[in-house]
């Protein structure tokens, strides 16, 4: 499915229909919030797109789940997430929205409703910022106990038992934390990320590609990931400029490229390589990993360049030094936590960020300056001091 028909559709109907049920509230609530104290048995996590957003709240949902030790923790999410939560011990389980077909969603969504229905949750954190349909699942099922967010433009807020304030003004994992603080916890500063662990199988798996493919510890792999989510494509950096990059990176430091991305991104990548003049025995492709054992070979990097999406959130957590690029968004609020092991350019154009919480991350922009202006002799004239330290 398409993700901004998806999100049109969202906002078109669900303004509507959030009207309908704030009159509805207002007049007579047809859930009316449960007793004081009353003890949470049940609480269901809401995050449906974009997996590096899941990465950056984890540090929120396993605060929740110290806050409420003696609760089951459901998280629910899209079948694109798949395996990502495998890797932590504070959900307990995992229900997915197919999203592959509008069939497979409305079928999918259906079961989902009915199954939520049937377990009776106690309470429900909501860490979708400007979706409607999470609000209405999470209503429609009947939570006594509702805490999501309040933002400007957008009539969820109402339908929460407890509304929080979004922030644009701090770094996204804050702004998930503060949900958190609604639910008794201090307030936080910085909020650090959490390294995933997965199976054996997944270590496995990713230990015999390094094999076949000659890679040994010693070796100085930077891995490179030139796509981007589906939420606006021209989030891309230009795959001349890294490939310009990578060859660099080879001629002057003997590295060995490791280009990370889907299948459906396969065609970017090779055409990134058809782009690089350096040996290409030095050049490894890697498009078959679930996102665990995507985890896994990135930790093996020296260095990870990436677009701003969201395996650059997977390599922060892995605790690998990134180079990011920033544009249609603005780092302040989706960039490295820290600038110890992490270097992003950002151009901070008229223009930019043009993808925000408040427009439901919808561009029309065709020409990204804000990435095009940020040329890979400026990165490369950046690199000497930073990969130098990456690799000793």
């Amino acid at each position: 499915m398409n993700l901004d028909f998806i999100r049109i559709i969202d906002k078109l109907f669900g303004h509507v229909i959030a009207c309908m049920l704030c009159l509805y509230i207002y007049g007579k609530r047809m859930f009316p919030c449960g007793k004081e104290g009353a003890q949470i048995k049940k609480i269901l996590i809401v995050r449906f797109f974009g997996f590096g957003n899941l990465v950056l709240a984890f540090p929120t949902i396993k605060k929740i789940s110290e806050l409420f030790p003696d609760a089951k923790i459901c998280l629910l999410t899209i079948n694109k997430n798949k395996h990502l939560y495998d890797a932590v011990d504070f959900v307990d389980k995992t229900v997915y929205i197919n999203v592959y077909s509008v069939k497979d969603f409305v079928f999918s969504l259906l079961r989902v409703f009915f199954y939520l229905r049937r377990e009776k949750f106690d309470m429900a954190v909501d860490f979708e910022i400007y979706a409607y349909i999470s609000t209405f699942i999470i209503y429609m099922c009947g939570i006594k106990k509702r805490v999501g967010y309040k933002i400007e433009g957008y009539l969820r807020g109402p339908l929460y038992t407890t509304a929080v304030v979004y922030n644009d003004n701090q770094h996204i994992t804050r702004t998930f934390y503060d949900l958190a603080v609604a639910l008794g916890a201090e307030k936080k500063e910085q909020v650090e990320l959490i390294e995933l662990h997965g199976s054996e199988k997944d270590r496995d798996v990713v230990g015999e590609f390094l094999s076949k493919n000659a890679i040994g510890k010693r070796d100085r792999l930077v891995g490179i990931h030139v796509g981007s989510g589906e939420n606006f494509i021209n989030r891309r950096w230009p795959e001349r400029n890294f490939a310009r990059v990578a060859d660099h990176l080879i001629e002057n430091y003997h590295a060995k490229i490791l280009f990370t991305g889907t299948k459906a991104e396969r065609t970017l990548i090779d055409n990134t390589i058809k782009e690089m003049k350096s040996d290409k025995n030095q050049v490894v492709v890697a498009d078959m990993f679930n996102l665990i054992q995507l985890a896994y070979l990135v930790k093996q990097c020296k260095i990870y360049f990436c677009t701003d999406t969201g395996p650059l959130h997977l390599a922060i957590a892995m605790g690998v030094p990134t180079i990011s690029f920033f544009g249609p968004n603005t780092p302040r609020l989706y960039g490295p936590l820290s600038n110890k092991k992490h270097l992003y350019f950002y151009e901070n154009v008229h223009c930019s960020p043009c993808i925000t919480n408040y427009n439901a991350k919808m561009s029309k922009c065709q020409k990204p300056i804000c990435l095009t202006n940020i040329s890979a002799q400026r990165v490369i004239d950046s690199l000497n001091v930073f990969v130098k330290e990456c690799f000793n």
